[in-house]
């Protein structure tokens, strides 16, 4: 029986071999869209200093490799820097303006 079958079984309390799983060699795909963004790896700077940007462009320091840390920096120095800000952005956002780009305008007429 096969991941598929045994999901499809599962959901239908069909009796599958064993009960579909969503940890380690899941029976279960997934994808999500690749997003253009700000956000880095944890960096360390000094014995007691890591930083990273998150997606946003926000910097994050934190004092040693198991603390989730707290931002330092904001990612607009000035409200003036929205103007300029590149927002993130997924495939899935640039692969519809492509689309909407590439359908030709409606003519009007009159």
């Amino acid at each position: 029986m096969d991941s598929r079958q045994i999901v499809r079984r599962t959901l239908a309390c069909d009796y599958p071999e064993r009960v579909a799983r969503s940890y380690q060699n899941s029976d279960f795909v997934s994808s999500r869209p690749n997003i253009d963004s700000h956000a880095t790896d944890w960096k360390e700077i000094s014995p007691s200093r890591w930083e990273r940007k998150d997606g946003w462009g926000n910097t994050w320091n934190r004092i040693d490799p198991t603390s989730k840390g707290e931002v330092e920096r904001g990612m607009l120095e000035e409200f003036s820097d929205l103007d300029t800000y590149a927002f993130p952005t997924s495939t899935i956002q640039k692969a519809m303006s492509r689309s909407v780009d590439a359908v030709p305008s409606i003519p009007t007429i009159g």
